[in-house]
């Protein structure tokens, strides 16, 4: 898998960046800075973000992926505008917290399948936040999570519910960024398995290290 490495730099304080609906597919970007590895919008499929993603402004899908870094997922958006962005069969992790959405004007929906999301620290997995005429909606279907926050009218689905897991998942080797699970994970074969054997063992799964720094966000609109 061909690897990027990228450092901090305005005006974009990204690794790799997309203004409008692209595609983007195995390649693993280490990215050292504020900000994110990966940012846009489009299609990501086997894509390791070491330093975390930022995906939005138009509808997203990502697939087989791994987004690490202290936020594995941020997205404090204003404005105006509406996306909704499916994550299947990837891997969130955070930490200090793995996922953060908050708008504060545009419509923002984001619909798990089959997705782990995990925070290291004692921060929550999922936190969801509205102000203003925004708004948050988040679902999950066969997808691991624990800890959930809510503010302002934000819906996060809530840890357990339905057919979602809350058990914490086993990796190979978090402290090196190995985020492969381990078969013992209730994620690979629990009841309900989240992941089958062989796609927890996908070579999307193996970020070398989620360690690449990046400074915590904050709350201006998405840090573009």
């Amino acid at each position: 898998m061909p690897i990027v490495y990228s450092a901090a730099g305005a005006p974009d304080y990204a690794g790799v960046k997309f203004t409008g609906a692209a595609r983007l597919a195995d390649i693993d970007v280490r990215y050292n800075g504020g900000g994110f590895a990966v940012s846009g919008s489009g299609s990501f499929d086997r894509v390791i973000a070491e330093g975390g993603c930022f995906f939005g402004f138009t509808d997203t899908v990502v697939t087989n992926s791994v987004c690490a870094g202290d936020y594995g997922i941020y997205a404090s958006v204003g404005g105006g505008g509406s996306w909704k962005v499916t994550l299947r069969n990837t891997t969130i992790v955070g930490g200090v917290e793995a996922m953060v959405l908050f708008s504060n004007g545009p419509q923002m929906t984001y619909e798990l399948f089959n997705t782990i999301i995990h925070t290291n620290g004692s921060g929550t997995d999922i936190s969801g936040g509205e102000s203003g005429s925004g708004y948050v909606w988040l679902s999950a279907n066969n997808s691991n999570y624990a800890m959930t926050s809510e503010s302002g009218g934000a819906h996060v689905e809530p840890a357990g519910a339905g057919a979602n897991q809350t058990a914490a998942p086993q990796f190979v080797d978090p402290g090196n960024g190995n985020y492969s699970e381990l078969p013992s994970s209730p994620t690979v074969g629990g009841v309900p398995p989240i992941r089958s054997t062989a796609a927890s063992t996908s070579p999307a799964t193996r970020a070398r290290s989620a360690a690449a720094p990046t400074s915590a966000p904050t709350s201006s609109s998405t840090r573009r």
